[in-house]
């Protein structure tokens, strides 16, 4: 993605608020919802995965991430990044607290400005799919073992199918995104030139003016948290709940893994994951929805 296609894609402007108010929220999605998620699941899932499923993430996933430690699984290095991701908050934090007006002209913004806006839109992205991934690795790996699992709703061969397309964006972004060592000052060095100035931006390199390489992403083009649609509260909220569900869904699924292993199987343990991957699965259907009308 070009900077000028990110910078079509954004409201003609807003303000700044609705980016302290959007790194607010992927603060707590990360804190409350994702790291825990992920911590849990590190316990079950740390050795290389082997369900089918499980193994084709794995291959797509190391595409992607280099020289990652392959004697441990996908989910625990995926954790291990996911808990650098508040430092690079702090990062565009500071950066909305010093560089920002009260009102963000999308046709005024300088290369350092749309880095900043940016990351944050990648953040979500990388913190939502995380939620998504680790539940159908989850569900992949437990039946693998042996557990007798009825049909649910969320991780379905069309959710298989959506996860395969946008691992290798995920893998990317979530590698280049914590790879640096220094995340204080990651912004403060992209020059402050406008985005439209062709010349001034030419006389830079890529890593000069991209040092988080979030335009170089060839399919991820993201959901703009600036656009027409993230006006709607009630877009947002769903999104969350989504987010809640599948934490509580992938709870159940871990301690139904347990049980199963410690031959004690539960009934009740499986009403409980219908009724939950129903739910994501409809909320899901409602987000869709919501997107293909502002397409």
């Amino acid at each position: 993605m070009s900077f000028q296609s990110f910078i079509k894609g954004l409201l003609p402007s807003f303000k700044r608020d609705r980016l302290a108010s959007e790194s607010r929220n992927l603060r707590n999605q990360l804190t409350t919802i994702v790291l825990p998620a992920y911590a849990s699941s590190v316990q079950s899932f740390k050795a290389p995965l082997t369900s089918p499923e499980g193994i084709e993430f794995t291959k797509r996933y190391d595409l992607m991430v280099p020289k990652r430690n392959v004697t441990n699984s996908i989910v625990f290095d995926i954790n291990e990044r996911l808990q650098k991701l508040p430092k690079l908050l702090d990062a565009i934090d500071k950066q909305l607290a010093d560089g920002f007006s009260g009102e963000v002209v999308s046709a005024g913004l300088t290369l350092r400005k749309a880095n900043v806006i940016r990351a944050t839109e990648v953040l979500g992205f990388l913190s939502k799919f995380s939620m998504g991934l680790v539940n159908a690795i989850a569900h992949y790996e437990i039946v693998h073992k042996g557990v007798k699992v009825d049909y649910v709703s969320d991780v379905t061969p069309g959710e298989y199918k959506r996860l395969m397309k946008y691992l290798p964006d995920f893998a990317q972004l979530l590698h280049a995104v914590t790879s640096l060592a220094d995340y204080q000052n990651v912004f403060d060095h992209i020059p402050e030139a406008h985005v439209e100035d062709d010349v001034f931006r030419s006389s830079y390199r890529q890593n000069e003016v991209d040092p988080l390489s979030l335009f170089l992403t060839s399919g991820f083009k993201g959901n703009p948290i600036y656009s027409l649609l993230m006006m709607y509260a009630e877009f947002q909220m769903d999104n969350h709940k989504q987010m809640q569900d599948q934490k509580k869904l992938l709870e159940v699924r871990l301690l139904q893994l347990q049980r199963t292993q410690e031959r004690q199987p539960s009934p009740q343990l499986e009403r409980e994951i219908r009724a939950l991957s129903s739910r994501v699965a409809n909320l899901a259907a409602e987000i869709r929805k919501t997107e293909e009308s502002f397409a």
